[in-house]
């Protein structure tokens, strides 16, 4: 599924893809500017993919515009969590955004079903998601079938 061509209702083609995909990793940190707390330049991305097993090696999922322009995304992990039964591996979403002038197309939407396919494709049957509170970006979690399960607050140094 990765890769093929998608037509949404108020947007040309876009394409689904992994983060090496992506002709120009700068593009990646114009999305990344609104859901991380931090400047995520290539090469602090690069740092986190090598230095964080929890990223899985496609490192993230993104839908691109016909013109190449990085319009809604998030990272991929594979996060190990302890349970009664023991080991087990779930799917992570992180640094979760969509640029506003794609906003509310359907982008987020397709962007996360094709990333529930990936993980069931690779065993994981349950994920975790790590987002702001936005009231939009939490009812677009619910209706995928997220639950909150605990809130944090940032702390800005």
């Amino acid at each position: 599924m990765f890769g093929r061509r998608f037509r949404g209702t108020r947007l040309a083609e876009f394409k689904i893809v992994f983060f090496d995909e992506i002709d120009d990793p700068y593009k990646v940190t114009l999305l990344f500017q609104l859901s991380l707390s931090f400047p995520a330049m290539p090469e602090v991305l690069e740092e986190l993919r090598a230095n964080d097993d929890r990223y899985t090696p496609e490192f993230g999922i993104f839908a691109v515009t016909e013109d190449g322009d990085v319009a809604a995304g998030h990272l991929l992990m594979k996060i190990a969590t302890e349970t009664t039964a023991g080991r087990l591996y779930v799917g992570g979403v992180n640094a979760v955004g969509t640029r506003p002038e794609f906003a509310r197309r359907g982008l987020m939407t397709t962007v996360m079903n094709t990333t529930h396919e990936y993980f069931r494709e690779h065993g994981l049957e349950h994920s975790v998601l790590t987002t702001s509170s936005r009231v939009g970006a939490i009812v677009l979690y619910e209706r995928l079938g997220y639950a909150e399960l605990a809130r944090s607050s940032q702390v800005s140094l």
